[in-house]
């Protein structure tokens, strides 16, 4: 199995804790399969709506206030950086957003493209100056390898926290209020409506379809297609 299926199989698993023990979710050849299995394990609810859109009900409600906005102007296909066009704040109302929906895996803000290759250049050329350092000093000695590596991780990880400021940028920028409902649905969230576990099959399809698109990156979702066939649709796609 690829790491984009176990990934997919652990965000399975972890949103439907109840319907798996021993079991994998790799024995269920398609997304109908895996929808039938999680239909048979759960508890029927009072609250069936679609929790996608009571998600995005919630959300839009969320940014309006937020950003001080207008709900008609805020719909499942607009952008967030067209919500939110200002860097500097963006990153205050991102945070605010973020914790109020307390979505597990939710998208993070990223560092412009030419920050990002700079952290790795500045990481690379100094630990390579460090290797052969130590190596000068130790004489080639076996400690060259977990020094070096040390000396990596903890540069990379001053870096990363010395432009945090700077990252503010939406990944992926096509981001929209749209994706945040399918976040919310995919891997549930603290909002009353979306925190309990999907019960009917609709909303069970739904976290399914959505999970299958977040995290194996399938945009046609063929239910009765196997995670392979997916896996590669995902991955021809343009």
């Amino acid at each position: 199995m690829t790491d984009d299926l176990e990934d997919f199989e652990f965000a399975v698993v972890e949103r439907f804790p109840q319907a798996f023990s021993r079991s994998r979710t790799a024995v269920l050849a398609t997304p109908r399969e895996l929808t039938e299995h999680l239909v048979g394990r759960s508890e029927r609810l009072a609250d069936q709506r679609s929790i996608k859109q009571h998600a995005f009900y919630f959300i839009r409600a969320l940014l309006a206030t937020q950003l001080e906005c207008s709900r008609e102007d805020i719909t499942p296909r607009v952008r967030l950086e067209e919500l939110m066009p200002d860097p500097e704040q963006r990153r205050q109302d991102w945070k605010i957003i973020r914790a109020a929906l307390g979505v597990p895996h939710f998208p993070r803000l990223g560092r412009p493209h030419s920050l990002e290759w700079m952290i790795a250049l500045v990481v690379a050329v100094s630990s390579f100056v460090v290797f052969l350092l130590a190596g000068f000093i130790l004489a080639a000695s076996w400690a060259v390898l977990p020094i070096g590596f040390v000396f990596a991780g903890t540069c990379c990880a001053l870096l990363l926290r010395a432009t945090d400021r700077w990252a503010t940028r939406f990944v992926p920028p096509t981001l929209t209020v749209g994706d945040l409902a399918s976040y919310s649905t995919a891997f549930g969230s603290k909002v009353p409506g979306i925190s309990v576990g999907p019960a009917t099959r609709s909303q069970i399809m739904e976290v399914v379809r959505d999970l299958v698109r977040l995290q194996i990156g399938a945009t046609k979702i063929d239910m009765d297609a196997t995670w392979a066939e997916l896996l590669a649709s995902a991955r021809s796609a343009p």
